[in-house]
């Protein structure tokens, strides 16, 4: 087979305008092509239109397999989705899942609840038992994810259900795109101590008890970096984030503005290719530089944060901006990475392997399925 066909479900055309759903469903697209060396003819689906009968007709006949994510789609209060059909972001019910006749590959999606959300609504349940009983590849991004989806699940999903672990590919693009991998390692050798810090402003009432007290506090570890010759640069990936810079200058921060919202998905991967730091609340924050082999500090208020460290034994680069002694937290692990920064080095592209090896061998269950040599 010369080409194959591939329907993809996601947010596209930068309908979220946030940096990370606008880069990370390109390179879901882009490692499809680049793992299987074969020419795809892609079909775009935006994830909040309504998938009604007529609509999965069509997607049967104008494709050969359909790719759904990735991003952290579990979630049911995203602005600009409608819940009704499935509880979550896909507006498809579960009777209509049931009507997909190709392949179905749900691809790196997360389960995004945050901290005292109410629960998903008893459609969601329907919903998942329905992908879990009939798609051929059911790639959750972390293990925290596929253990809280599996608590929704009949017994007999519990035992059926073909449930794989698939990493977000945003920690692969330095293996995805080499011509940004040599971006990344000439701006390595400059040693230019440069720190992309992301605050996350969005629902900051499920992340802390005490919003402003914790960003003053977020900001005076960062003021500690300036002062051990960190140029900082305050990155948003959505408008809202851009809030942090008023408390930036109250705690006397000097810092430059990267702000991409707008930007497009080589934007955002350049910018991250071009830091030798990122401090972040967002998740992408954190996986898009990982991803080239950049040291990250991931300001946990969200469980996706600590679920992505614990899955690569990475958890002494993260705090929980709900625990105490948060400065002292900050200064240990920036001084590990300062002092041991080539050891780091090598311990985040050895993870890098282990991820791209998995991948590889989920690659290799779907191309099975797709009948590709």
């Amino acid at each position: 087979m010369e080409k194959i066909r591939i329907g993809h479900i996601g947010i596209h055309k930068k309908a979220n305008l946030n940096s990370g759903d606008t880069l990370l469903f390109q390179v879901v697209r882009d490692i499809f092509e680049c793992i299987l060396s074969i020419k795809i003819e892609w079909n775009l689906y935006q994830v909040w239109d309504e998938f009604d009968r007529d609509v999965i007709e069509q997607i049967n006949k104008e494709n050969d397999a359909l790719v759904l994510g990735g991003g952290g789609l579990l979630l049911k209060d995203q602005k600009g989705s409608d819940i009704s059909n499935s509880g979550w972001q896909w507006n498809c019910s579960s009777k209509n899942t049931n009507g997909i006749k190709i392949p179905l590959f749900i691809f790196a999606i997360g389960y995004n609840r945050f901290y005292n959300q109410d629960d998903f609504d008893s459609n969601f349940v329907d919903s998942i038992n329905a992908i879990a009983s009939m798609s051929s590849f059911f790639g959750l991004r972390n293990n925290g994810s596929i253990h809280a989806v599996r608590k929704y699940l009949s017994d007999d999903n519990q035992k059926k259900a073909k449930i794989y672990r698939q990493f977000c590919p945003t920690t692969m693009v330095s293996l995805i795109y080499p011509n940004l991998k040599i971006i990344a390692e000439n701006h390595a050798k400059k040693e230019a101590k440069i720190l992309s810090f992301n605050a996350a402003f969005d629902r900051t009432d499920m992340r802390f008890s005490n919003s402003d007290k914790v960003f003053n506090e977020i900001c005076k570890l960062i003021k500690y970096a300036e002062d051990k010759g960190w140029c900082i640069v305050a990155c948003s990936h959505k408008e809202m984030d851009r809030e942090i810079e008023s408390f930036l200058v109250d705690n006397n921060v000097n810092f430059k503005t990267k702000n991409l919202t707008s930007s497009s998905p080589m934007e955002i991967m350049e910018h991250y290719a071009q830091v030798d730091l990122s401090v972040g609340m967002r998740g992408h924050s954190q996986m898009i530089p990982f991803g080239f082999n950049k040291p990250i500090i991931s300001l946990i208020s969200h469980d996706k944060l600590q679920f992505f460290l614990d899955d690569l034994e990475l958890s002494e680069f993260g705090i929980n901006l709900n625990s105490n002694n948060l400065f002292d937290q900050f200064v240990r692990i920036l001084d590990n990475i300062e002092i041991n920064k080539d050891q780091v080095e090598e311990v985040l592209k050895s993870k890098q392997k282990y991820i791209w090896k998995e991948t590889f061998d989920n690659f290799s269950i779907m191309k099975n399925i797709m009948r590709l040599s």
